[in-house]
């Protein structure tokens, strides 16, 4: 992994991916009240009502999902990244090792969330970015994303980092069917 709280050129200043730590978050559990204020539920992110239990363990689980340590049945390995600007929490992305028939289908090997108080701003294109440099690292080739076919903000995040649209399905996830555009970026 490349990302231990620096900067990667080519960015927003003061802008870096980094492995969650404790210096952040405050920031993060103030983003998770504006998530579920904005009405966005979100699996990577944690409950805010739930803040007791999960802040003990928060960073253990990051280092053991990316370990692939006591993971879910069918869960790949994950490393999970958080996008920020000095103390400010921005957004979570997450770079699976691998892909499953059904991360295949929906998720693929990337997802991102940007808090809302920051969407618009080109945040989420920078976050991809970045997160497209720690794909590099892991000695990925190419790297599937999916979204919802209404998601035009989030399918602009994937264009503007050289996504190439394959196909719309209809996935089926825990038996509701999503409408999900699946994108490829061929990694140099």
């Amino acid at each position: 992994m490349t990302v231990h709280d620096s900067e990667q050129p080519g960015g927003m200043d003061g802008v870096r991916l980094v492995v969650p730590a404790e210096r952040w978050l405050p920031s993060y559990r103030v983003a998770l009240e504006e998530f579920r204020a904005a009405g966005k539920t979100i699996a990577a992110l944690h409950d805010p009502d739930t803040y007791d239990q999960w802040k003990p363990v928060i960073f253990q689980q990051i280092e053991d999902r990316r370990l692939g340590r006591n993971l879910p049945e069918g869960w790949v390995p994950e490393s999970v990244f958080w996008l920020v600007d000095g103390n400010d929490y921005l957004g979570t992305g997450s770079l699976r090792h691998r892909l499953t028939p059904a991360l295949e289908q929906f998720g693929g090997n990337i997802g991102y969330a940007i808090r809302p108080s920051r969407w618009n701003m080109g945040y989420g294109t920078e976050q991809l970015r970045l997160l497209l440099v720690e794909a590099r690292a892991l000695g990925l080739s190419k790297v599937l994303l999916t979204c919802d076919d209404s998601n035009i903000a989030s399918a602009r995040v994937m264009e503007n980092n050289g996504a190439v649209l394959q196909d719309t399905i209809d996935a089926d996830v825990d038996g509701v069917l999503h409408r999900e555009r699946r994108y490829w970026i061929t990694l140099s």
